[in-house]
């Protein structure tokens, strides 16, 4: 929606509120908003995942997903 209105990604999650989000939602694995960045013409959106660290958009590795707290991000679904 800020995409069709503005003809572009907003720098900061934080101008998505309050026209488009009536607040930030938290990451769940974190004490922050989802991690978010523009990149390019596109943007980059990602959880801290379930270990808490930021690997800097790196998603948990297939294999490693039964473990208790696996190394990696947690990425939207394309």
């Amino acid at each position: 929606a800020f995409h069709k209105e503005s003809g572009g990604y907003p720098e900061r999650l934080a101008e998505l509120v309050p026209n488009i989000l009536a607040r930030l939602l938290e990451d769940p694995f974190g004490n922050a908003s989802f991690v978010y960045s523009r990149a390019g013409d596109g943007f980059s959106l990602y959880s801290l995942g379930p270990d808490g660290v930021d690997d800097c958009g790196v998603a948990i590795a297939l294999e490693d997903r039964s473990r208790r707290k696996p190394k990696g991000d947690v990425l939207p679904l394309d």
